[in-house]
This record gives structure tokens, sequence and C-alpha cells, in this order.
């Protein structure tokens, strides 16, 4: 019996021993942080530059002038042209006379259209008064019924006509105002489309007006996109006229040609359209403090969480996520603000990544 119990002592231990050393060996792996696809995934290595530069660092770009507005002044009636008050280069305000147009038939239109309604008019009183009286006979059953409803039905073709007259009486004058051929805002003729005696018809354009007001519309590399932003007072230096103005940037958007992006600058005073001048802007150490670490990254590189946007990038072969600030969205890229210290960031081929997963670099591109 002794024996017996010995045995089932050592037994027992032996099994505490390994069952220990199993859990020992389970509670010290580590557990990998990637809970999705196993796989490597292929990416490209995007090193992050920025040229070092000891000297204060500025952005200059060329453009030109452009107008706020510019518009087609036409006809709006059938005529010949009579007279023109403005020729090309002349500064014109709101409203001001440009051309005539012959405004003889208007003119005959519009005395037709004020007799014929005075016409109708002294027949509608008259065809009132008939109906009011028919209207008094027949409570008293003292006209039939067809006289009754005769003088009705005269007063109410009457009353069309007579709202049909007012209408065609307001068309003439409006038509008779149209001979006059007015600018729509202030501005400077750039086009002369037609000449006295031209005969011009509805929509026929006369002339090509521009607004007194511009703007200077230039153009910057990607490279600059985070030296400049809207609000920057710039000077705009204009050869021609030998002198500086100054300008605040107010739009920054991806150049229609697919490189670059196109500034639109607001001028703190009116120059003429179409100058050619060059935009220059200082940059302090200060300013330059505050756009390090700010790159123009492409949106495959870039993740979009309910936590926020992020990065990755490759750390002995597993791919980390870094949380960054999107400061401005464009066509194909977004501006980022990327925590300091980080110089390469990564992007896949092909498969998503997640925070924790192996992989492999294919291949390298340079963002500055």
């Amino acid at each position: 019996m002794g024996k017996s119990k010995k045995s089932f002592a050592i037994v027992f231990l032996l099994f505490v021993f390994f069952s220990c050393g199993k859990g020992n060996k389970k509670g010290n792996e580590k557990v990998p942080t990637f809970q999705g696809k196993k796989d490597e995934v292929g990416v490209f290595v995007i090193n992050l530059i920025k040229e070092k530069n000891s000297s204060s660092p500025s952005i200059s770009f060329v453009g030109s002038t452009q107008p706020e507005r510019q518009s087609v002044v036409s006809s709006k009636v059938s005529g010949r042209i009579t007279k023109l008050f403005v020729d090309i280069g002349f500064r014109v305000k709101k409203g001001q006379n440009l051309a005539k147009i012959d405004d003889t038939d208007y003119k005959n239109n519009l005395e037709r259209a004020k007799a014929e309604l005075e016409r109708i008019k002294a027949q509608l009183e008259l065809a009132k008064l008939n109906y009011e009286r028919a209207e008094n006979l027949i409570k008293t059953k003292s006209i039939a019924q067809a006289e009754y409803d005769s003088a009705k039905s005269n007063y109410q073709s009457l009353l069309a006509a007579y709202e049909t007259a007012k209408k065609n009486l307001e068309r003439a004058e409006i038509d008779l105002n149209e001979t006059n051929i007015l600018a729509p805002y202030d501005g400077i003729v750039v086009e002369k489309r037609a000449d006295v005696g031209s005969f011009v018809g509805p929509q026929s354009p006369i002339f090509v007006i521009q607004s007194s007001k511009t703007f200077f519309l230039g153009k910057i590399a990607e490279k600059d996109i985070t030296k400049l932003k809207i609000g920057d007072i710039l000077d705009v230096e204009f050869p021609s006229l030998k002198k500086v103005v100054k300008g605040k940037v107010s739009s920054i958007k991806p150049a229609s040609t697919g490189t670059g992006f196109d500034v639109i600058i607001d001028l703190s005073e009116n120059v003429p359209a179409n100058l050619l001048g060059i935009a220059h802007l200082e940059i302090s150490q200060a300013e330059k403090f505050q756009t390090d670490g700010l790159y123009l990254l492409p949106y495959e590189a870039i993740y979009i969480s309910q936590e926020g946007e992020f990065i990755f990038t490759a750390d002995n072969g597993i791919a980390r996520k870094i949380k960054i600030s999107v400061i401005e969205n464009f066509s194909d890229f977004a501006l980022v603000k990327v925590p300091e210290g980080i110089t390469q960031i990564i992007s896949p081929v092909s498969d998503k990544l997640y925070d924790g997963q192996k992989v492999r670099i294919a291949g390298e591109r340079r963002i500055e």
C-alpha cells in the first residue's frame, strides 16, 4: 500500500512539472500586433527629403495679370449702328453709353403701342358700363339672358385685350431703351467688333470689355508648395510699369496642365490686364520652422480611419502606423504634417497595409 502511494505521488509531481512548463512557454510567446494577412506585402519606400539652406529661403515665380471679368457687349435688338461713343482702349463706367442703334422704327412702335392702349382703354370703359348695367337689369329680369351674356363676354374680351396692350407698350419701351448699348461694369474696351453703319441683330457682338479690377496668376512647382499658403503677402514686380505692388494669395490649386500649382494673388491696386510680373516672397526663419515637416504626399500613402489620418514606416521589415495631420487636399496629393524625425515612409505596391504586417521593399521614391 505504501509503495503504491509513493508511485502515485511521483506521477502527480511529473504531471504538475510538465503542465507548468507548458504554461510558462505559452506565457512568454510574443503575440504580433498584426492580426490580418500573414503574407509579406511589397511596398515602395518614399524618402522624405528637405534641402538644407543656411540662408533665409524665398520663393519667386512669374505670371501675368488677368481681368476679374470679361464680357462681350452685344445688341439686344436689330438695327443699324448710327453712333459709336468709344473705341479700343477707352475706359468706361457702368451704365455709360457705348453705341447707338437706329431707333426710328422703335419710336414708331412705341407711339403705336401707346395709341392702341388708349383706344382699347376707351372701349373697355364703355364695355364696363354696359356690363354693370346688364348685371343690374338681369337681377330684375328686365333684359334677356343672351343680352347679359353678350355684355359680359365683350367686357371680358376687352379686359384681356387691355392687358395685352399694356404688355406690348412695356415691350416697346424696353426695345427703345435697348437701342442704347451700355457698359455692364467699370472697365476698359479691349475689342471693337462693329462699326457705324453695321447692321446688327440680337446677340451680335459690338465690343469686348474687361473689368478694371485684375488679379495676378502665376504658377509654382510642386516642391515649393510648402513655402506658400493662402493669406501670404507677396511683392509683385511689374517691369513694364517699373513698380512693385503688394498682393495677397487667395487661391492655390493644381494646375490644369497636370504639373505644379496655379496661384492667384489679389493685388492691392488696379494694374492693367495682360502684364507680365514676378511674384516674390521672403520666408523668415520662424516661418521656415513652421513649414518643417510639411510634405506633399500621394493619396495612396495616406490611410484614413475613424481614429484619424496615418502613414506607415518600416521597422526591421515590419509596418508601423504613424499619426499625421492633413493640412490641405488637392486632386492627387495632400499636404500633410509629418512628425519630426520621420525620413522614410512606405506605400504598398497593391495590397493594403496593417500595423505589424511584414513588408518587403520593392523600390524607392523621393518626395521633396
